[in-house]
């Protein structure tokens, strides 16, 4: 019986020694991605801000500034909707050379999206498809490879409520479809999800499934 008790004891000391040692290995690691991610967080914003002051100006600040006999030059809209009004507005304007490659245009539009409204959130240009003789963008936005709970995803941020939902349609469909744009450009643009086509109504807030065109056909 003795004997038996020792045992007992032996085993429950071996198992609280168990979780201690799983506590102090674990316990840094998920410290240390958390800080990590937090910093990432921080350094994100201030990345942000800085572009915004950079390039976020009005309509009649870029009109003011853009020399009236450069052709060489546009001013790409970028769209966004109004968070109290939910009407359609610019947002920014992103300057561009006209003689760039039309995927260059697009990688640098997707590119900034990406940096100053989307977090840093992979937006890819994958290829320009002849789909029923027009020229479609397929556009894939995935998310981090890495996700901790404090993570920015497309899914729990930019996905969700419908008045977010309706931002996060108007600034991708909107801005990469530029429609106000006379240069060589896309008829449509099909957004995927992971590398998936987006499923009609899998999302109830966005609408970002199907090929969405320049010109209704």
């Amino acid at each position: 019986m003795k004997l038996l008790n020792i045992q007992k004891s032996i085993k429950t000391q071996l198992s609280i020694k168990f979780v201690i040692i799983n506590l102090i290995l674990i316990l840094p690691i998920a410290v240390i991605i958390f800080l990590w991610q937090e910093s990432k967080i921080k350094q994100l914003k201030i990345e942000v801000e800085n572009y915004k002051k950079e390039i976020g100006k009005t309509k009649a600040d870029v009109l003011s500034q853009q020399n009236p006999y450069n052709k060489n030059d546009y001013f790409f809209e970028v769209y966004s909707r109004d968070s109290d009004t939910m009407e359609k507005i610019i947002l920014f304007y992103i300057k561009l050379p006209n003689e760039l490659p039309l995927t260059e245009k697009l990688k640098i539009l997707s590119q900034k999206l990406s940096t100053i409204k989307f977090s840093y959130l992979p937006i890819d240009i994958l290829k320009i498809e002849q789909i029923n003789g027009k020229n479609v963008a397929i556009i894939n936005l995935s998310e981090p490879k890495m996700i901790v709970p404090s993570s920015i995803t497309w899914k729990s941020h930019y996905f969700q409520g419908s008045a977010g939902g309706s931002i996060t349609t108007t600034m991708l469909v909107d801005t990469f479809l530029q429609k106000n744009y006379t240069g060589e450009w896309i008829d449509g643009v099909q957004f995927y999800y992971n590398g998936e086509p987006i499923p009609n109504d899998y999302w109830d807030h966005i609408n970002l499934s199907n090929i969405k065109y320049r010109k209704d056909n």
